[in-house]
């Protein structure tokens, strides 16, 4: 058994590990950025770098990878293994530690931003108030129940819990608080709703399947799904689809409610009031150098004026909001005429590992490459003269 462990942990710290991990990570860097000629970001992200196994097809045929996430992983384990823990460590290799242990620590944070962080985007109108923010990619159903003229009372249901189904393929979801499950039928990523006689329309329309956008923040999700009462009545069938304007009606029992697809939604613990928008554009052209907006935070009853710009984002409460984009409004030459501006927003735990992972591997190069000079010089250096003085000839 101890021969079996030292042979794993001999593996696990080899150089030919090492080799083997990066160039495999080299290979996968180029086959994504080339599949992005002919499909989005965000597919090829997932696809290639969030996942364990990938399959590229090289023409008709289909090849099997390891993605970026599993070799990231085992790459943690080599560098913990063998530039950690195997290592000699005396003052020659102080610097090498070092090193070994700031790219750990950026795997490490890439870990923590992969698995505990929220991206999305708020898009505000002059004068107006935001307090939450959407996901780029990200979708939910939720299920909101008015009752009267108390607050609404929501369900969601994420997105990773349906957008993954293959045709044919359904998810149902249950809750003690609701008299029905949910069944989704079919998820597409990318579609329209058009006018049909096909026998799976509802009410003459049907979602049609879209070609994926090269952008997937352009793209439009649409759902079918089907309420299933849980005291036996007729099923309800509908669409939904993320640029319908309403939600879709159901009523089961004396209980109304309202089903909707959108892109998932966080809650800021401030509101951001835009005050005043602001852009500046290239001399002659019509495009933007600049752009800026004045913003009003509230937070626990105080407030407090900000600058948001394009190199000078607003920190606050683990959220940053860089200005991203803006909305010309249709009447812009009109006097009060209002612009949206719109902000990215980022909730990453780990967003200052990168500088200081980065500071440690450049410490630990300085102090390894200036013993290597140090020793370099000494060995370099001229016999002293004077020890050859008196020396016969």
């Amino acid at each position: 058994m101890r021969n079996v462990l030292s042979r794993a942990f001999a593996f696990a710290a080899s150089m030919g590990l090492a080799i083997t991990v990066l160039s495999l990570l080299l290979l996968l860097t180029v086959l994504g950025t080339l599949e992005q000629a002919s499909s989005s970001l965000f597919e090829v992200q997932r696809r290639y770098f969030e996942s364990l196994f990938v399959v590229h097809h090289v023409g008709p045929v289909p090849l099997p990878l390891p993605g970026v996430y599993l070799l990231l992983v085992v790459l943690a384990v080599n560098l913990l293994a063998g530039g950690i823990l195997r290592i000699r460590k005396d003052a020659s290799t102080w610097g090498i530690l070092l090193t070994h242990a700031g790219i750990l620590l950026m795997l490490g944070g890439s870990a923590v931003e992969y698995s505990m962080s929220q991206k999305g985007h708020a898009t505000v109108l002059e004068g107006s108030t935001v307090s939450e923010f959407r996901s780029y990619y990200e979708w939910e159903i939720a299920i909101a129940e008015r009752s009267g003229e108390g607050p609404v009372r929501e369900h969601v249901i994420p997105g990773a819990r349906f957008a993954s189904l293959r045709p044919g393929a359904t998810a149902a979801f249950s809750s003690d608080a609701l008299p029905f499950d949910l069944v989704v039928t079919e998820f597409l990523p990318n579609c329209e709703p058009r006018e049909s006689a096909e026998p799976g329309a509802i009410d003459g329309v049907a979602l049609v399947r879209l070609r994926r956008e090269m952008e997937a923040e352009r793209e439009e999700a649409g759902a079918r799904v089907t309420i299933v009462p849980k005291d036996g009545s007729a099923r309800i069938e509908g669409l939904v689809w993320a640029r319908q304007g309403f939600p879709m009606p159901a009523t089961v029992g004396d209980r109304r409610f309202g089903i909707d697809l959108s892109r998932r939604r966080w809650t800021l613990p401030f509101s951001i009031r835009l005050d005043d928008f602001r852009q500046d554009l290239h001399p002659g052209t019509g495009m933007a150098k600049a752009f800026e907006s004045d913003v009003t935070k509230f937070q626990a009853g105080t407030t407090q004026q900000a600058r948001i710009s394009m190199n000078a984002p607003l920190r606050q409460s683990g959220y940053t909001l860089y200005q991203s984009g803006f909305i010309e409004p249709a009447d812009g030459s009109s006097p009060g005429a209002r612009w949206w501006s719109t902000f990215s927003v980022v909730r990453n735990p780990a967003d200052r590992v990168p500088l200081w992972s980065c500071l440690v591997i450049t410490a630990g190069l300085v102090l390894h490459f200036t013993r290597k000079l140090v020793r370099h010089l000494r060995a370099s250096k001229p016999p002293d003269a004077s020890a050859d003085e008196g020396r016969a000839p």
